[in-house]
């Protein structure tokens, strides 16, 4: 019986042997899921970051967008203004040689006053 009892002894201490490190794992296995979320927080940090980064992203080439178009239109009003500017500096030239050409008919004469007074100036048309 003393034998029996020391073979069992020797068993039980051989199980707990045995199952000290299984009952290790099942301990990480209860700890596995909070393990799970902490490896899960970075990844999750990181998509919020791409996430916010992304909108930011979007955000700007909308205002750059907006820009473009804008700066569109002022070319576009810029060039009419040039073009308008090119049209009235034409006309301008077009007067001017018609002024000039009606002017140049017309001569100046001076006359000297005999008396000593003040010349006097004639236009005559040719």
């Amino acid at each position: 019986m003393a034998f029996a009892k020391a073979s069992s002894t020797y068993e039980i201490w051989q199980l707990r042997g045995k199952l000290r490190p299984k009952s290790g794992q099942l301990c990480l296995l209860h700890e596995l899921p909070a393990h799970l979320v902490q490896l899960a927080r970075p990844s999750s940090t990181i998509r919020t970051t791409a996430i916010a980064a992304t909108q930011e992203q979007t955000a700007g080439i909308e205002q750059v967008s907006r820009a473009i178009v804008q700066i569109d239109q002022a070319t576009q009003q810029n060039a009419a203004l040039v073009e308008e500017a090119s049209e009235a500096a034409q006309a301008l030239q077009e007067e001017a040689d018609r002024l000039t050409r009606t002017v140049s008919t017309f001569h100046i004469k001076t006359i000297q006053q005999v008396d000593g007074s003040p010349k006097r100036l004639l236009l005559q048309q040719s």
